[in-house]
């Protein structure tokens, strides 16, 4: 019978219109019966085919606190040895099962008479501004956007400690401010250390918290702080009221230059950690990762590695996938060179200047709006009152730059007063080396 029909169809049909015919022969099983004498009518009590399909299931130091002021230094003070060799040991995982991409663009065409036309990827509406929310304390519950701070805590240092600091300031800052959703933290001790400030959290900011480590127990290190500072790992604290994990965590090592080139880096506090969340309160997933880049720098186009840690990180994010894409910490690298022009690895990070990696950065967003923007990054400095080397980017799923609202680096003085107000006394300490960043990253 099949025989039959092509041949009649070859001998009756042009070309055209035989392809038109396959096509619906792919997709309309009736045609065949109608082609080989069968009735059009079909039996009403007979089985007929359900055009539902399965939905896809979800995948699972110091200084003086009043001048903001610390050492004058480019990148973190405590740099560990630059000795020993490169591997990847103490990174695990991989990347993470997302969810199933768009088709792809396919090619026009003048189509068939009568047949609809396969249509391509639909762009998405991408936003262009965002009616920031009433200022607020406490835990967010608007489900527009996730509140996210990012900080490297310096391993909580005291104010008896050889690098003396006061890390409970900025704690006492976000209780007179919106509780985070997402904390991306860097250098912790380990999982003991993150068990204390989820703890601390919990019991004096509104809402729950938890976390998740790049690693429990990180290699030792020697840096010049000594004991306090020897042991340094990556950790993701998150309010459960807001957000679920989906699967479990997963890590990465990021880039150092060695032997000529980019390579995996072998320090435990470069190791960075991602995890998908499940948003309870917008219904929405978000995939997050915090990252600490190395000190190490090298010579040709990319010294630091900058270029290739943003890449990385931009894929292992994709490969998480969700609504967001949020990632942050300390580049060890800053945005701009001593000739004030941004340097390829911003360039290529940041969509707002044409980047092909497509993110947005929180602070370059807010410097956006007004007529001086490098100065204005300037006055956002995160280190030695000079430097920015800590960000805060975002991507939207679809490749959209999502809108920020409440951008602001939280300076020392004002961590400072919040332990006045709260406590009645605060120390000449600053909470840590490097000044922390928030901001409310909306879908």
């Amino acid at each position: 019978m099949a025989r039959s029909l092509l041949f009649s169809l070859e001998n009756n049909v042009q070309a055209r219109s035989f392809r038109v015919l396959l096509r619906s022969l792919a997709s309309a099983p009736a045609l065949v019966a109608i082609a080989c004498g069968a009735s059009v009518d079909a039996d009403p009590g007979g089985p007929q085919l359900d055009a539902s399909s399965d939905a896809p299931s979800k995948g699972g130091t110091g200084g003086s606190k009043g001048a903001d002021a610390t050492a004058d230094v480019t990148n973190d003070s405590d740099q560990p040895d630059a000795g020993g060799s490169p591997n990847s040991g103490g990174a695990s995982g991989g990347g993470g099962a997302g969810g199933a991409g768009a088709g792809g663009t396919g090619s026009g065409g003048s189509g068939d008479a009568g047949v609809e036309a396969d249509s391509g990827p639909v762009n998405p509406t991408c936003p262009s501004s965002v009616t920031p929310p009433a200022a607020f304390t406490g835990v967010n519950s608007n489900p527009a956007f996730v509140q996210v701070y990012v900080n490297n805590v310096e391993n909580l240092q005291t104010t008896s400690d050889p690098c003396p600091g006061d890390w409970k300031d900025l704690f006492y800052y976000m209780k007179l401010h919106p509780s985070p959703d997402v904390f991306l933290v860097q250098q912790l001790s380990g999982q003991t250390q993150l068990n204390q400030l989820v703890q601390y959290m919990t019991d004096n900011l509104a809402g729950v918290f938890a976390g998740v480590i790049a690693e429990a127990n990180p290699k030792v290190m020697n840096s010049p702080c000594g004991a306090p500072k020897d042991y340094q790992t990556n950790a993701i604290i998150y309010r459960t009221g807001r957000l679920q994990p989906l699967g479990g965590k997963q890590t990465f090592q990021v880039q150092a230059f060695y032997n000529g080139a980019c390579q995996a880096n072998y320090q435990s506090r470069t190791i960075a950690v991602k995890q998908r969340f499940h948003d309870l309160v917008a219904n929405k997933d978000i995939s997050v990762v915090s990252m600490h880049w190395s000190t190490f720098s090298g010579t040709g186009a990319d010294p630091a590695c900058a270029e290739a840690n943003a890449a990385q990180v931009d894929k292992e994010l994709a490969a998480l996938g969700g609504e967001l894409l949020i990632w942050g910490g300390d580049a060890n690298e800053g945005d701009r060179n001593a000739s004030d022009n941004y340097k390829p690895w911003y360039q290529a990070a940041n969509g707002d200047l044409g980047g092909k990696l497509g993110h947005r950065d929180a602070i370059f967003s807010l410097c956006a709006a007004g007529s001086a923007v490098k100065a204005c990054l300037a006055n956002n400095w995160t280190i030695g009152s000079s430097n920015r080397i800590d960000f805060l980017f975002a991507k939207r799923g679809d490749g959209c730059k999502p809108m920020f609202s409440g951008q602001h680096t939280i300076s020392f003085a004002e961590a400072g007063q919040a332990a006045k107000t709260l406590t009645g006394v605060d120390s000449a300490q600053d909470y840590s080396d490097h000044r922390a960043v928030r901001a409310a990253v909306h879908y």
